[in-house]
């Protein structure tokens, strides 16, 4: 590709990312169905980078995907009264973004981290205004809420109070579809910028805004997964005086969690586990109830395309990647698909990658979103740092222009 070219791809680079976090609420509503502004940008993402060559076939990937098609037909067939064909149609569709490999050069990568820093930094500071807004009396501003229903995502949070009838709301960041999910990527800023090469002062004051804008939020799945990056990165580095520091980070957060009176907020949340209703428990534990209080053939065959939903009658679940996966296609299918998932993360090379990995298993409930599915994918694919690591691992690809073979 020559100068010219490369230039306007990375045009369209920048463009897509800032979409991608710009439209994560938003949606057409054709009759009583809904779609997601992200389905078409899914579609453009796919279509501009196989016409610029910039897409690869992973056989390995793609062959997993097809046995895993072919199960899951068989499950549709023996659950045809309660499965969504739609769901299962959705899920194919979304999920071959998964069987390619995606070329994005150095240059290009290290200029859309830049601007990924930058969104988040705002979100950041967008965030924080949102909380101080309400501090001094101002109503809760979202600027989302000056576009008709008709033109936007149903069934999310985008944002509610702190406590009931507290009457503070919880930042979402302006752009972010939760404030969950404006917290995990709070995380990931931080983290980032932390372990960055950046100067002292300057990781000082970015991570003391992300530090803030992340309490605004109110939100714990953020502190999980600083949580877990915290540990990766002690398992990963070899240096015994960051291990200390890291390990000495983690306990003075921990106690001033259950001793500060300005954050216990956070530390009650933790014995949430307790109450069925709670947040904790409707993410995090009944879904696996849900998931494994079925017959043995069930848990391993699963009930079919869409059925996850119809579980939830007796007690809240908001199904992540295995409970939802095990629901709808059993521990098989559930195998099947993890290998795809993990083929598709340098999670063991990169940091921003085993984040994005764990929000995507643990903390997001979006599997049939492509908008989210896409924003989580690109950010990884941007953040890679060894792009020779990843090819010497997926070295089982044909391009997908011609007949050249790797």
């Amino acid at each position: 590709m020559n100068e010219k070219k490369e230039k306007n791809f990375l045009r369209f680079e920048f463009m897509l990312l800032i979409s991608l976090f710009l439209t994560q609420k938003l949606a057409f509503h054709i009759n009583n169905f809904e779609l997601p502004v992200g389905y078409f940008l899914f579609i453009i993402f796919f279509v501009v980078f196989a016409y610029n060559g910039k897409i690869k076939i992973n056989l390995f990937k793609l062959f997993v995907f097809f046995v895993f098609i072919v199960y899951a037909v068989l499950v549709l067939l023996l659950n045809i009264n309660e499965s969504s064909v739609a769901s299962f149609i959705y899920l194919v569709f979304i999920y071959m973004l998964f069987c390619f490999n995606y070329s994005i050069n150095d240059s290009s990568k290290h200029k859309l981290k830049h601007l990924f820093s930058l969104i988040l930094l705002f979100s950041a500071v967008a965030g924080i205004m949102q909380y101080l807004g309400q501090c001094f009396g101002f109503k809760y501003f979202d600027p989302y809420d000056l576009i008709p229903l008709e033109y936007k995502l149903s069934g999310f949070n985008v944002y509610y109070e702190t406590s009931y009838g507290s009457g503070v709301m919880k930042s979402n960041g302006l752009i972010f579809l939760e404030p969950s999910f404006f917290s995990q990527f709070l995380a990931i800023g931080f983290l980032l910028t932390f372990f960055s090469k950046e100067k002292k002062i300057t990781k000082i004051i970015i991570c003391s805004i992300y530090l803030l804008a992340l309490y605004t939020s109110f939100s714990g799945t953020g502190l999980m997964l600083l949580a877990f990056g915290i540990i990766y990165m002690i398992l990963k580095n070899k240096s015994i005086k960051l291990k200390i520091f890291l390990l000495s980070i983690s306990i003075t957060v921990i106690v001033l969690l259950f001793t500060s009176d300005s954050l216990s907020y956070f530390s009650n949340r933790i014995f949430e586990y307790r109450d069925e209703t709670s947040s904790l428990s409707i993410r995090f534990i009944n879904p696996y109830i849900i998931a494994f209080n079925q017959s043995i053939d069930k848990i391993i065959v699963g009930n079919g395309p869409g059925t996850s939903k119809l579980m939830s009658t007796t007690i809240s679940a908001n199904f992540s990647f295995f409970p939802k996966l095990i629901c709808e296609y059993g521990l098989i299918g559930c195998f099947l698909f993890s290998l795809i998932i993990f083929r598709s993360f340098d999670f063991k090379h990169n940091l921003c990658s085993a984040l994005i990995l764990f929000v995507y298993l643990f903390l997001a409930g979006n599997l049939l979103q492509p908008g989210i599915t896409l924003l989580l994918y690109f950010v990884s694919l941007i953040q890679t740092k060894n792009d020779k690591t990843v090819l010497q691992r997926n070295n089982n690809y044909i391009l997908l222009k011609g007949v050249t073979q790797g």
